[in-house]
């Protein structure tokens, strides 16, 4: 019983598959009735054998504009994609030293929408958009560090954020250094008197009637006294130079010569006016010669730090006005003075980074606000407008923005050749720096020419169709045959002259 059910079921499904493919070739010769072939290459158009044979006529063949068939005779419709047929001139397909140039009907024109523009002079604008953030003034900002190594033995600042004054104690460090240095202090002003105002040593029995015995001192003892003397001062005097040196004030000092005995303890004051906006030191903590206690800023100068791309660099200019906001205040604009511009540019973010300098704001603005920035700058003579600027003659020679082709190695752009309407020719260009709706223009154009800011592409493609040298596809005839369906292969093989790479 099982092996008549596998033979049945293996006879139907070989039936099965037989329909499969009975089915797959009716439906195959059913679309391949309905799609249009490609014309062949040996049924190009009589008309037009000599621009597919590189000769220069001036005759108007039709082209489809995505390449479906070979330029034909007649206008119409693509029998492939069903696209309007452009026209365009047929003269000089084959030239290979030809300036890429080609004229358009008055119909072509309409269809492409060719709208032409003068290269003029003209001062234009730049905005610079950036963002950044908040931050204090590093003009401002001061750090006060632990000159001798030692424990915090006393805290003034509760936190961070409390305003000092000029003066004011901050920590109190006790260290061993200390100590020692203020002991052998003590010990040495002890044989210079009147140095410290220490208290007088006791006078010793009978001294009064020793007094002559002393006057009557050799010369010579008299000498050694006042060298020994010199010497002590010296030493005092280092002693004291060290004491500095460890951050021992005058205060210090007059307390422990008052008491007549060390206290191995120097105070750390407030060397300016400010806000406390980092407290880094705790009690008890140990601190070595340059740990950072706390960090003292004035909070009416505050600094914009704005993070600008390398593209944006020739624009800037020191003082030039820069206009920021923040969330904290929508609607609300604030305004500031570009003063610092960051000598290296960080390869890692492709940044480099601009302090803008913002007047007192009544402490709206806190640091770490983050701000959108706008800088407007203006090119007036070839120089952005500003403090050192260089004027010059003329205005810059701009053209619109949308007229050039930037392929990244170069710029081309489309110009109407003077009294042949309808007539464009291609030009590679050198531009300077993007203004808004401008480019600026280095080489490669004159003042008054009218370039094509609309149609560029298309008149390019249109070149390209009829293999002939564009600005954008400038490559061989090989690799330009390795682009094209098998009917166009035929009509670039027809042609004497390929595209040449420039």
């Amino acid at each position: 019983m099982k092996k008549m059910f596998l033979a049945r079921w293996s006879q139907s499904a070989k039936a099965a598959a037989i329909a499969v493919v009975i089915i797959a070739f009716i439906a195959g010769y059913l679309i391949k009735g309905s799609v249009p072939e490609r014309p062949a290459p040996d049924k190009i158009d009589p008309a037009l054998q000599g621009v597919v044979a590189g000769e220069k006529t001036g005759r108007m063949v039709y082209v489809c504009p995505t390449m479906c068939i070979p330029p034909v005779a007649k206008p119409g419709t693509c029998p492939i994609c069903g696209m309007q047929l452009i026209a365009v001139s047929g003269a000089d397909a084959g030239d290979k030293n030809a300036v890429p140039r080609i004229q358009l009907s008055e119909e072509a024109l309409k269809l492409a929408d060719i709208q032409v523009a003068p290269v003029e002079r003209k001062a234009v604008s730049a905005e610079i958009r950036a963002f950044g953030e908040i931050a204090y003034d590093p003009a401002w900002v001061s750090k006060v560090t632990a000159l001798t190594s030692g424990v915090i033995s006393k805290a003034y600042l509760d936190r961070s954020g409390v305003q000092v004054n000029f003066g004011a104690p901050l920590f109190e460090i006790y260290s061993h250094e200390i100590y020692f240095a203020q002991q052998e202090l003590l010990d040495a002003a002890k044989s210079v008197p009147g140095f410290f105002p220490l208290p007088p040593a006791p006078a010793a029995p009978g001294s009064a009637r020793e007094v002559p015995v002393q006057e009557r001192k050799s010369a010579k003892d008299s000498k050694t006294a006042a060298k020994s003397t010199e010497a002590e001062r010296k030493k005092v005097t280092a002693l004291l130079q060290k004491l500095g040196r460890l951050g021992a004030t005058k205060q210090d000092i007059d307390l422990f010569t008052q008491r007549g005995q060390p206290t191995g303890t120097v105070t750390v004051y407030a060397r300016s006016n400010g806000l406390v906006i980092e407290r880094q030191a705790t009690l008890g903590s140990f601190v070595n010669i340059g740990t950072p206690l706390c960090v003292i800023t004035d909070p009416r100068y505050l600094w914009v730090k704005l993070f600008i791309y390398e593209s944006d660099f020739p624009w800037l200019r020191i003082r030039q006005e820069v206009e920021f906001q923040t969330e904290a205040y929508p609607g609300e604009r604030f305004k500031g003075r570009l003063e610092f511009i960051e000598p290296i540019f960080n390869k890692e973010s492709r940044t480099f980074e601009i302090g803008v300098k913002c007047p007192d704001t009544g402490g709206k603005l806190r640091a770490g606000m983050a701000v959108r920035a706008v800088i407007r700058a203006e090119l007036t003579a070839g120089m952005v407008s500003g403090p050192g600027a260089v004027p010059e003659k003329q205005a810059p020679l701009v053209i619109p923005d949308t007229a050039p082709l930037i392929t990244g190695r170069r710029a081309v752009v489309y110009v109407a050749v003077p009294g042949e309407k309808g007539t464009f020719e291609g030009r590679e260009v050198v531009l300077g720096p993007w203004a808004k709706d401008y480019y600026v223009v280095r080489e490669g154009l004159k003042e008054g020419e009218q370039v094509v800011v609309n149609g560029s592409f298309k008149i390019d493609s249109a070149l390209q169709i009829l293999a002939r040298p564009s600005m954008i596809n400038s490559v061989k005839t090989d690799q330009v045959r390795m682009q094209l369906p098998a009917a166009d292969i035929a009509t670039v093989n027809a042609t004497n002259a390929g595209v040449q790479e420039k």
